[in-house]
């Protein structure tokens, strides 16, 4: 699994399980509030105006796109992470198994794209299920096919697990801007694939 070197761009921080995130990095950019559905959502500032763009011009196609989380403190992501990991212990997994699949799902403090401030989950065409079912959507096809032109990549594609260690999200985003983006989607990587591929 790819460890990514010191001194990466801000754009180009990896969070995942194998390159977990500065114990201090919640402090190093500001998170601003966005976008309401359900409650506060917030985003690094830098990408902010990115997705704001990338809504209204999916909204305008008439696809009712919506932002469903983004943003995740450490703690809050501790939590989430814990109460996933309770599920499966209530199934029967023991404490070894249960963290370890529960990570591939909700991951590990420090570990999420969402605590980047650069990620965000979204819903559109009815659809604001966060599963699988999303890929069905009109606005899936067109967030796949437009992403790229605001600076974000479908971080967890499919058929890439067992490199990026999550399953398959057709509803997450993340920003890293336009040009790394297009070269991303437009030859099908995930993100650890093209900072190998850039040193990066």
């Amino acid at each position: 699994h790819y460890i990514q070197p010191e001194g990466a761009p801000w754009n180009l921080v990896l969070a995942n399980d194998w390159n977990a995130l500065p114990s201090d990095y919640d402090s190093t950019f500001t998170a601003e509030e966005f976008y309401s559905y359900g409650g506060e959502k917030k985003m690094d500032v830098r990408a902010i105006e990115h997705m704001r763009e990338m809504i209204e011009a999916g909204n305008r196609e008439g696809l009712d796109l919506r932002v469903l989380s983004a943003y995740r403190s450490v703690e809050l992501q501790a939590r989430l992470y814990n109460k996933k990991v309770q599920e499966y212990l209530n199934m029967g997994y023991d404490q070894e198994r249960a963290e370890t699949v529960a990570a591939t799902i909700v991951k590990r403090p420090g570990t999420s794209e969402h605590n980047t401030g650069l990620a965000a989950d979204l819903g559109g065409s009815g659809d604001y299920t966060i599963t699988e079912t999303f890929e069905n959507t009109e606005a899936f096809r067109w967030l796949k096919e437009h992403c790229a032109e605001y600076g974000f990549i479908l971080r967890f594609p499919k058929d890439k697990e067992d490199i990026t260690g999550v399953i398959y999200e057709p509803w997450h985003y993340r920003y890293v801007g336009v040009e790394h983006a297009k070269i991303i989607m437009e030859n099908n990587l995930c993100l650890e694939e093209y900072l190998q591929q850039i040193g990066s």
